[in-house]
């Protein structure tokens, strides 16, 4: 999930993009999202501290990345 961008490309690479699919796909299992349609943003920037659409989250992750050191999901229910 950290490997987000091919050195001296700038693509995103195909783990990245597995990574973010994988995530929407767990979140979207998640309580809050059922209930509301939306959940936590684990961008470098929100930090899981707010509350978005998921077609919002995938863009603020593909362009900013995930949270440094978000390995296990435990804002989104992982144990």
């Amino acid at each position: 999930m950290i490997d987000r961008l091919r050195l001296g490309q700038g693509e995103r690479t195909l783990e990245f993009i597995r990574g973010v699919k994988e995530f929407d796909a767990f979140a979207k299992n998640q309580r809050v999202f059922t209930l509301q349609g939306v959940y936590r943003c684990p961008c470098s920037i929100y930090k899981n501290k707010k509350f978005l659409p998921p077609n919002h989250v995938q863009t603020r992750l593909y362009r900013r990345g995930f949270l440094h050191g978000y390995w296990y999901w435990t804002s989104h229910g992982e144990k």
